[in-house]
């Protein structure tokens, strides 16, 4: 007997090649996104970075309202009468960024240090490694580490560099057209030239073991050049075209370039390289060192280097604070010469400096 039966409905179901197209589709949607949201990360990398160094810029005049003048390069002056032993330096000193520290909320870490040694210690004493000030060189801080950096943090933890000005004798001078100088503080009223026309702190990528672009030092022990005091200038405007010729023997030497950096090493330490820099080269140069010394072979530092690079991984430029607390993006194509008179305090250059 027949029996009633209703017709059989057919299943939705994806096919296979209905699968596959939506997976295409969003794969595709992905890829498309994937540059957007690496972009909105930078931005905000760059807007931290940005907040950096205007924090900086805000505490280098709450200092300078407090103790009347902007701290200095390296604080060897800082303590009246050195310890009588050999724990203490003229160099691997406490410098500007340290003495900061009260004012950005960074007490606790500021009373931990020791003045009574240096912050990078070298003697008998400490030939163990348990230095005195051990504690605080491994501190970490966000306030000096850009976030666009991924090698920032890891064995150095600087990026911001106050400038030491146009000079290549940073370490044999106790005089600079830059806003700091070891063993010598400046007033704002030094600044002749302009707190918005002259340069505060700049950021620079630290260095790291690797191939990564600046982040080879060069350092060689060059008897022509050690001999050539006219290389070891406060200015290198008086004979740029002599430190532009070391700049390229810098560049030509780095057959085999030093498989380390210690750019950036430490905060604490008033040092060029590690927390200052010179304003010669422009930023992010065709160059491949982060710093060229001259007097040394490459089991040396950057600290006492001659010609520093200014650099960051933020396309097309680099981010710098100025005395008067403002922080612009310096573009890669600015003309040397502007470059260096921002960079100096009191050239009496008449500028105009960008304004991104």
């Amino acid at each position: 007997m027949p029996t009633d039966r209703p017709p059989r409905r057919r299943t939705a179901a994806f096919t296979l090649i209905e699968l596959m197209v939506v997976i295409a589709v969003f794969a595709l949607l992905i890829a498309l996104s994937l540059p957007a949201l690496k972009a909105a990360r930078e931005s905000s990398r760059h807007v931290q970075c940005i907040n950096n160094l205007r924090q900086i810029g805000l505490v280098l005049h709450n200092y300078h309202q407090s103790i009347g003048s902007f701290p200095m390069m390296n604080g060897a002056a800082y303590s009246n009468v050195p310890p009588n032993n050999d724990n203490f330096t003229t160099w691997g000193v406490f410098g500007a960024h340290t003495f900061l520290l009260p004012y950005l909320e960074q007490s606790p870490i500021y009373n931990a240090c020791n003045f009574d040694f240096g912050s990078y210690p070298r003697g008998a004493v400490n030939s163990d490694m348990t230095w005195t000030n051990l504690t605080v060189w491994n501190t970490k801080l966000a306030a000096f580490i850009c976030p666009s950096d991924g090698m920032s943090g890891l064995d150095n933890i600087c990026n911001y560099m106050g400038n030491a000005g146009t000079g290549t004798n940073l370490w044999s001078s106790t005089d600079s057209n830059g806003l700091f100088c070891q063993n010598r503080t400046y007033s704002i009223s030094t600044v002749i030239d302009g707190a918005s026309n002259t340069i505060a702190m700049t950021e620079s990528l630290v260095g790291a073991s690797g191939t990564e672009k600046y982040r080879w030092f060069k350092s060689a022990m060059n008897p022509e050049l050690v001999r050539d005091k006219t290389v070891y200038l406060g200015d290198a405007r008086q004979n740029l075209p002599a430190v532009m010729k070391v700049v390229q023997q810098c560049e030509a030497s780095i057959a085999s370039p030093s498989n380390f950096s210690n750019k950036g090493y430490r905060w604490q330490v008033g040092a060029p390289g590690f927390t200052m820099t010179n304003i010669i080269l422009t930023p992010n140069p065709s160059c491949t060192f982060s710093t060229c010394r001259w007097d040394c072979n490459d089991s040396c530092g950057v600290d006492f280097g001659q010609i520093h690079t200014v650099n960051s991984n933020h396309p097309g430029g680099v981010n710098v604070g100025f005395v008067d607390g403002s922080v612009r993006f310096v573009r890669d194509g600015i003309h040397q010469a502007v470059w260096m008179a921002m960079g100096s305090r009191n050239g009496g250059e008449v500028i105009s400096p960008p304004h991104d």
